[in-house]
């Protein structure tokens, strides 16, 4: 992470904002058990967001290992990606993370649990998106301003 960022932002890796976010989510289903609905069968729906966000995560941290450069935050980028998974998005594993989370909410059937989505995609945007893009425009400059200048931050 670059400047005074880093130093804001507690080094909880995403996977970690992640399960705390899972751990909110049950959290407020006990806490307001009258929000959650017998969404039975349809609750089941969760795991197909999951398992696509699961698929996508992988894939993107492939593209990440075979190009030589590092999956993990605060690491300085050594390569910049733009093929696969990240022709449509700058953040493939970070929105397979928030659509992971979307599944959970939807398996619980609790609305409460819906409130950890924005949340989470707020603490993952100012924590992490945005240092990393100025290190990478930092690192990569005209390359990386042209990337972000096409493809879209989230979707």
């Amino acid at each position: 992470m670059a400047g005074n960022d880093a130093r804001r932002w507690p080094r909880l890796y995403p996977p970690v904002v992640f399960l705390i976010g899972i751990a909110a989510m049950w959290g407020l289903r006990r806490l307001w058990p009258g929000l959650t609905h017998d969404w039975w069968p349809w609750n089941l729906a969760g795991i197909a967001p999951i398992a696509a966000s699961l698929a996508g995560i992988v894939t993107a941290a492939r593209q990440f290992g075979r190009i030589g450069t590092t999956v993990v935050p605060f690491r300085t980028p050594t390569a910049l990606e733009t093929r696969g998974l990240y022709r449509f998005t700058r953040n493939p594993i970070y929105l397979g993370l928030a659509t992971a989370l979307t599944g959970v909410a939807i398996l619980m059937a609790n609305l409460a649990a819906f409130a950890v989505i924005p949340l989470f995609v707020a603490w993952i945007t100012l924590g992490f998106i945005i240092p990393e893009e100025r290190a990478l425009e930092q690192e990569f400059g005209e390359t990386y301003r042209a990337y972000k200048a096409r493809v879209r931050r989230w979707l």
